[in-house]
């Protein structure tokens, strides 16, 4: 089964537009659209990913393959939630890691502004010559 069925089978089932279906996902409608026709036919791991994090009743397999069913065995679901599941929510590790994410985030937000940047002088100095 195409993705493109496959993510219109979600809309159906939870009954949303793909507006209200890509803002809760983190996208706009257009691109679910895109994803419906065919047009677009890699979500990329951001989509995907922010589909079962706010529709974990939904098969990881099923949305990336097609394969099985549109909803999660208790089994799919344990596995999702096993890290939680053995270490809880309040795990000092995960919260380290978080911790270093966000800083190489904000490392690499300083990095493009500062190529940004440059590449502006650049671009004036092209226009001067």
């Amino acid at each position: 089964m195409p993705l493109s069925i496959r993510i219109n089978e979600l809309l159906k089932y939870f009954n949303q537009s793909a507006e209200v279906f890509g803002e809760k996902i983190g996208t706009s409608g257009g691109t679910i659209r895109q994803l419906i026709k065919g047009t677009q036919d890699n979500p990329g791991y951001k989509i995907l990913k922010s589909i079962i994090d706010n529709f974990p009743e939904i098969s990881i397999v099923w949305l990336i393959t097609g394969k099985g069913e549109m909803l999660a065995t208790n089994e799919e679901l344990n596995q999702v939630n096993e890290p939680a599941n053995i270490y809880g929510n309040n795990c000092e590790l995960c919260k380290e890691k978080d911790k270093q994410i966000k800083l190489l985030e904000k490392r690499i937000e300083d990095k493009e502004e500062i190529l940004s940047i440059y590449r502006k002088r650049d671009n004036q100095g092209k226009n001067c010559g």
